[in-house]
């Protein structure tokens, strides 16, 4: 079957388990068309789903409702679809995620996902065509550019958050990126 499979007929959930179901009419396209339906749920995305659970506890509101239904299908819309991954890497990935602003050594991220170094480099390699610093690289970056564009952090706050010691050494990854310095990008 193309595209993603109905929750009824290919999911089985936990007792305990909470859901915001969205009956959609259409899929977005990265959905809709992806080969395989996989991708991990953002950092934005899985903000706005707890924020969606405590608003929808509260009242019925239509207007509201279709707010945040309308947000919920453009954040859908950006999730990056991810070919089948192995498992031992998915831990990696999401591990990196969600440690940008600490450091990221090989030889940690092999041990959380239970390989060796040289079998991750190998792996992480194959399964997103990706060395693992170039996609620390990438995510680091593209968070930069998010807080740059979205807030109104100092730049020694964001090169922190995204794991750079010294903001000269943010400033010269940023602008090999991106192409200009974050202090340009910010205007």
């Amino acid at each position: 079957m193309r595209g993603c499979q109905s929750h009824a007929s290919a999911f089985t959930a936990m007792p305990e388990a909470r859901f915001v179901v969205a009956d959609m009419p259409k899929l977005p396209d990265n959905l809709a068309t992806a080969e395989h339906c996989v991708f991990a749920i953002n950092q934005s995305l899985w903000a706005f789903l707890q924020f969606v659970a405590k608003q929808l506890e509260q009242a019925v509101n239509r207007e509201l409702e279709l707010a945040m239904f309308n947000t919920f299908n453009l954040l859908l819309a950006e999730q990056i679809m991810q070919p089948k991954v192995d498992s031992r890497i998915s831990e990696a990935l999401l591990y990196i995620d969600s440690h940008l602003g600490t450091p990221l050594q090989i030889k940690h991220l092999a041990s959380i996902a239970c390989l060796s170094p040289t079998q991750f480099k190998l792996l992480f390699k194959q399964q997103t065509r990706l060395t693992v610093m170039n996609y620390v690289t990438k995510q680091r970056m593209e968070k930069a550019q998010a807080l740059l564009s979205h807030t109104d952090y100092p730049l020694q706050r964001i090169s922190e958050l995204v794991g750079f010691n010294e903001l000269s050494s943010f400033s010269r990854s940023f602008s090999k990126y991106f192409g200009l310095s974050p202090s340009k990008f910010k205007k």
